[in-house]
């Protein structure tokens, strides 16, 4: 179970944890994802394979961590 939120028009947004095993990632398609910290490769091809139904989108935040170079 992962903690998500469910609106009144049947859309859900799930929250996951990139500490969890890829396995949690599974067996869901998606429309959208974003990941705001640097995750595993194999998370991240995860959750690229489970974009993939719906042609959904991937975003990335980051925070430099020795300034803008």
């Amino acid at each position: 179970m992962w903690d998500q939120l469910v609106f009144a028009n049947g859309s859900v947004i799930g929250f996951k944890s990139a500490e969890q095993d890829r396995k949690v990632f599974q067996g869901v398609a998606l429309h959208w994802a974003s990941f705001d910290e640097e995750t595993l490769k194999e998370i991240y091809d995860e959750v690229k394979m489970r974009l993939a139904d719906y042609a959904g989108d991937v975003w990335t935040t980051l925070t430099p961590v020795n300034g803008m170079s």
